[in-house]
């Protein structure tokens, strides 16, 4: 079994398993399932204090794995956003982790593109190992218990597809985000 480790306040190291982008250097033996621990991590926040994971029991977290240069990463944000705006007076935290881009690249990206949710920064690529991934963007649900409640690899393409997975989360119906007119 796959276990991070704590290495600093920012970081969780997962020695001789992720390359240089944050992936994994070979294809998984075996991925997370629904109902595993997710593995904890503690990371930066840009404008705000460190997040670690376990300190968010109680609390359904949406974890997305992306970059500033992945075209896929960039056509979900829009979805993300309106998700977050939905659920985050919901008892459901939105974290979106970028991975080995500068503080800056994220900062900036964000602020060209009017998204307002909550970025972590892991410029060194180790927490994706522990969950995995292999690909980016890749986007997991934690549920209050800390468990891996749903997972989605590749780009999430609309607010249905979404709303699904996190109301399997919450246990309740299926509502997706309606985008607002512009």
């Amino acid at each position: 079994m796959l276990t991070a480790a704590l290495k600093g306040p920012d970081t969780v190291a997962v020695t001789g398993v992720t390359g240089p982008s944050g992936l994994l250097d070979k294809p998984p033996a075996e991925r997370l399932r629904i109902g595993d621990t997710a593995p904890d991590f503690r990371l930066a926040q840009l404008g705000g204090e460190p997040v670690q994971l376990s300190k968010l029991r109680g609390k359904t977290v949406l974890v997305n794995f992306w970059a500033t240069w992945c075209g896929p990463c960039q056509d979900e944000m829009p979805i993300l956003q309106r998700a977050y705006l939905q659920y985050k007076n919901q008892d459901v935290v939105f974290l979106a982790v970028n991975v080995r881009d500068s503080a800056d690249a994220a900062k900036s990206y964000f602020k060209n593109n009017n998204l307002t949710m909550p970025v972590l920064v892991d410029s060194t690529g180790d927490v994706p190992g522990g969950y995995r991934v292999t690909g980016y963007p890749e986007t997991y649900w934690i549920d209050k218990d800390g468990k891996i409640g749903q997972f989605h690899i590749g780009p999430i393409t609309s607010d249905a597809d979404l709303a699904v997975k996190m109301q399997e989360v919450l246990k309740q119906p299926a509502k997706p985000a309606v985008a607002p007119k512009l």
